[in-house]
């Protein structure tokens, strides 16, 4: 077996027995539902905090600035952006509960392009392999910071803060975007930052961090936290408990996302010439992914409907497993 293949199933088997841990967990009885809860929020609010922030650092460390980085990085943003705000304008008013409205919100907007999922994929399939991982935590940094700004506002208006009283000035657009940016829990955006800057400038990459296997390990460590937090809350359903949020995100996910990345990719290189094949590949390849685990962790943070969040994370990427992914493995393999 390829070792690149190996680590992917590696990664795979581990996330998936977290997430087995945590639904145990709580369907036996270990926790009840109500510590349970509070378990998983802490489990995430850490995660977002500590180890998807030191994972931004140390992978976009290494990513080579370049104008074409820039491009992909813009296409990659303006997906996010039409993709969220495109879902929320279309069911503001189907009647869908506020909470609802802001789960289905991120997972239009919010794509499974990291460690967890698509950098993995992209660094199994498409060469060469470094580069192809580089381009795709740089995508799913640009889409935490594009979801941070932008659709932080948007669970915290719909989630958390709905009917709660406050000053006035939180309920502006204004006031919502600088309690967003503040917050602890946007740890991410500053730790993308971080990394960048540290590129830009050249600065000497520590060759410890690749001689103790730093990255494998805070891949793990963000990967299983992340996992175990969904296990926690994690509620199946009916498979067509939420058929209409389940065909609207699939729709979303695996029809308008792609056709959208590639008119914009075709835009971006009809105006300024041809991207470099990796960066094509990634952004085509990540375009593809099916809604993150950022679904449910949003969800659980900032108070929306995790149940559905749950539920369209798990059918969602069942149905990416069935269907895009052998194509995906197909046409690059």
């Amino acid at each position: 077996m390829d070792p690149r293949t190996l680590r992917f199933l590696c990664f795979s088997l581990f996330s998936a027995a977290c997430l087995a841990a945590g639904y145990v967990m709580r369907r036996r009885g270990r926790v009840d539902e109500r510590r349970a809860i509070d378990l998983s929020r802490r489990v995430h609010f850490i995660t977002v905090v500590i180890a998807f922030p030191a994972v931004a650092v140390v992978s976009l460390w290494q990513l080579p600035i370049t104008p074409a980085t820039g491009r992909a990085a813009l296409i990659q943003a303006l997906a996010v952006a039409l993709a969220g705000f495109t879902m929320l304008a279309l069911i503001r008013r189907v009647g869908w509960s506020r909470p609802q409205v802001g789960t289905m919100t991120i997972a239009a907007a919010q794509g499974n392009l990291g460690f967890t999922l698509g950098a993995y994929v992209c660094y199994t399939l498409i060469d060469p392999a470094d580069e192809a991982l580089a381009y795709g935590v740089a995508m799913v940094s640009v889409m935490q910071v594009a979801g941070i700004v932008l659709f932080y506002p948007v669970a915290r208006h719909l989630g958390e803060d709905a009917g709660r009283p406050g000053p006035a000035e939180w309920r502006t657009l204004a006031g919502l975007v600088a309690r967003s940016l503040l917050d602890v829990r946007a740890l991410m955006l500053y730790g993308a930052v971080l990394g960048t800057l540290l590129a830009a400038l050249d600065a000497p990459y520590p060759d410890v961090i690749d001689h103790l296997y730093l990255k494998d390990v805070l891949f793990y460590l963000g990967g299983g936290l992340a996992y175990f937090g969904i296990g926690l809350r994690l509620k199946l359903g009916r498979p067509l408990q939420f058929l209409p949020q389940q065909t609207t995100l699939a729709v979303t996910r695996f029809a308008f996302m792609p056709l959208l990345v590639f008119a914009l990719l075709r835009l971006s290189e009809s105006l300024f010439g041809p991207l470099p094949t990796t960066a094509r590949q990634v952004l085509l390849v990540e375009a593809l992914m099916p809604t993150a685990i950022a679904t449910v962790m949003l969800s659980n943070l900032f108070r929306l409907d995790t149940v559905l969040g749950s539920a369209l994370w798990f059918w969602n990427t069942v149905l990416f497993c069935l269907v895009p992914l052998p194509v995906i493995v197909l046409l690059l393999r």
